[in-house]
């Protein structure tokens, strides 16, 4: 129930190790929800608010401190005790994490109860359930910490944000904060995209400082393509149907997509002409 137990638990994590030495898929540390190459405007404002020096997802309440984690703790009413350079977090409840079945799971797990055995001093046990048992799990609340992974639906950062709002049958961990509610609320009825986009990430900074989850990475996903295949061009995706491949035989450094993408006007500004009365 206590922000600064759950704050505690995130920044005494090392995901840039966690990426190094488990996942090794070049995955991107997080800190926040939205992967900052969100489109509909959010990867822009990301741009601008880094270049400004004023990237909200960053800093002592988000990067990764053991010595700022134990205090966080201590705040929350623990008492922790350094023996022999091991801690004990004084009148903390063992937690328990879990996860579905999987050893890239249970490998993350591991280093998850080991980080905050370690860094806190807290009792961590693992419970590892096959996917079905684990949702019926989940929707009964039957659990403390539980691994989750989250796709985009669309390109737009509400597809994560919404999942936050008090009333969203995803909202799998009953975190419930009215001023967020509001804040997305207003974010999209904004008419103006660029204010739109800067009220949904006031209120995604909102939810990532209450940390009703804890963010660990964003995906990424390698494919090996050979020099000679050409028209193959990354998207947010990583979807890529084999019609627009073709094949350069000379092997040259020509490379050009077999059709080029299509360029859709911005939100409400769709182009006026008449119905086509045909299919092409």
């Amino acid at each position: 129930d206590d922000a600064n137990v759950r704050r505690a638990l995130n920044l005494s994590i090392d995901k840039a190790q966690l990426i190094a030495r488990v996942t090794r898929g070049g995955q991107v540390p997080a800190t926040h929800y939205v992967p900052d190459i969100t489109g509909s405007g959010y990867s822009a404002q990301a741009e601008l608010d880094r270049k400004a020096g004023r990237d909200p997802f960053s800093g002592p309440d988000f990067d990764f401190d053991p010595v700022r984690a134990r205090a966080l703790l201590r705040e929350a009413g623990y008492e922790i005790a350094e023996e022999g350079g091991n801690y004990k977090a004084k009148g903390f409840p063992p937690l328990e994490i879990l996860y579905n079945t999987s050893e890239g799971h249970r490998a993350i797990a591991i280093v998850i109860q080991d980080a905050w055995q370690r860094n806190l001093g807290v009792t961590v046990s693992l419970r590892n359930e096959e996917w079905k048992v684990m949702l019926k799990s989940r929707d009964q609340g039957n659990f403390q910490i539980m691994r989750g992974g989250f796709s985009a639906e669309y390109n737009h950062p509400l597809t994560f944000l919404d999942t936050f709002l008090s009333y969203s049958p995803q909202n799998e961990s009953g975190w419930a904060d009215p001023e967020y509610d509001r804040l997305v609320k207003e974010g999209v009825a904004t008419a103006d995209p660029a204010e739109s986009i800067r009220k949904l990430r006031l209120a995604e900074r909102r939810a990532a400082l209450a940390v009703p989850r804890i963010p660990l990475y964003f995906y990424t996903k390698g494919t090996l393509v050979k020099p000679w295949v050409k028209g193959f061009y990354p998207n947010a995706r990583n979807v890529h149907l084999m019609q627009w491949l073709w094949i350069d035989e000379t092997n040259s450094a020509e490379n050009r997509p077999a059709a080029e993408p299509r360029e859709y006007p911005p939100p409400g500004r769709f182009a006026k002409g008449p119905a086509p009365t045909e299919a092409p």
